[in-house]
């Protein structure tokens, strides 16, 4: 199979949408990637080829102009003018069998242009709801969402991060709920200790600007318990920079030290911000981090509002503690309580393996997003 990835984010052994892409790929020996994306940097795996999208030499000195952050928009909006001559040429010496993107990016509308003029099956990507991260104003929030819809119709396969990301774009016959795929290095087991006097609390992932006040109130409610210990890491890209600065701060850890880091921890937990600000991207917004933490078998504390998609999932499926109330004392209390229960830590802790080895299994993940994927290609060659 031969795939154009048209994406701003390219399969790579980093983080987020590029980590999945390449969890995913890393485990297809039959597919031939060929990716473009506006950016040079980042690393990129996986990808026999990679082209560099072209703006008009015009439109690149305005996007560097006083006005760039109204070109910038503009063109999330209304599609950029970039060449497509390279891309067309590769897809003529050599036919795809489809077209792939993310919701996210001006790549997208440049996917949803070559798979029109090739006559390619296009297959879409919701790992969040983009507009809600990228508009500057509402009104670019609303065109960005108008353009995700417009993806989601136009896509023969649309994999969902969630079931809530399948009603965001609205239930279309074609979209395939694909939970964030974990690392299939990484072992369950119910067998993991109970906590000790200390109960650990860590929180890995991004460290954005909307998740300073909740890092920030916990590490203070927990500075003088002598019972609980809270710590947090996660990437310096794009990060708050106070936070990088609090003594909770564990640094960006990869691979064994991230690993230690996980298998000392008595719970794992989940953050999603309490501002109204950010309801629509939450009602959606199914972190990575969540199918991995099922996969240690650790129990899994979820803080957030009821609103959430992860607070969601909690509930319906006893997937964790869930604290819905803003104040950080709330959750120290919650923890506090957690770890005077073996009885609850132990029920949490089995629940979370046995979900990480059904539900998460990466196994059966990499079977829908494979299965997604001919579904397409054999709908393009009919």
């Amino acid at each position: 199979m031969r795939i154009l990835l048209l994406s701003n984010v390219l399969p790579g052994d980093s983080t987020g949408g590029a980590l999945l892409l390449h969890r995913h790929f890393s485990r297809m020996s039959d597919v031939e990637l060929v990716g473009a994306r506006f950016r040079k940097e980042g690393r990129v795996d996986l990808c026999a080829k990679v082209i560099t999208l072209r703006l008009p030499p015009w439109f690149e000195r305005l996007s560097r102009s006083r006005w760039s952050q109204w070109v910038e928009t503009w063109m999330d909006c209304c599609g950029p003018h970039a060449s497509m001559d390279e891309v067309l040429r590769e897809a003529k010496a050599t036919p795809f069998d489809l077209v792939m993107t993310t919701a996210q990016g001006r790549e997208s509308w440049c996917a949803m242009l070559v798979a029109r003029r090739c006559r390619l099956p296009l297959v879409s990507v919701f790992h969040d709801w983009w507009p809600e991260l990228r508009g500057k104003n509402r009104m670019a929030v609303k065109a960005l969402s108008r353009h995700n819809l417009r993806l989601a119709r136009q896509s023969s396969v649309a994999f969902c991060v969630s079931e809530a990301m399948q009603e965001k774009i609205g239930r279309i016959p074609q979209s395939m709920l694909l939970y964030p795929i974990p690392s299939a290095s990484i072992c369950t087991g119910a067998e993991t200790a109970l906590a000790d006097d200390i109960f650990r609390v860590v929180h890995i992932g991004g460290l954005y600007p909307m998740y300073r006040d909740l890092l920030t109130g916990l590490c203070g409610e927990t500075a003088s318990r002598s019972d609980l210990s809270f710590r947090f890491a996660g990437p310096d890209t794009f990060a708050d920079r106070a936070l990088l600065q609090l003594p909770n701060y564990a640094g960006y850890l990869k691979g064994d030290a991230l690993d230690r880091f996980i298998a000392d921890a008595s719970a794992l937990m989940v953050m999603a911000p309490f501002d109204p600000a950010h309801r629509s991207f939450l009602e959606a917004y199914f972190p990575s981090k969540l199918t991995e933490y099922c996969r240690w078998g650790k129990p899994i504390v979820i803080w957030g509002p009821e609103y959430a998609a992860p607070v969601r999932w909690a509930m319906g499926n006893n997937g964790g503690l869930v604290v819905a109330d803003p104040s950080p004392r709330a959750v120290v209390e919650a923890l506090a309580g957690l770890n005077a229960n073996r009885d609850e830590q132990s029920r949490l802790l089995k629940t979370s393996a046995q979900i990480g080895l059904e539900m998460f299994d990466p196994d059966s993940l990499q079977a829908v997003f494979e299965d997604g994927l001919r579904l397409a290609a054999r709908d393009g060659a009919c």
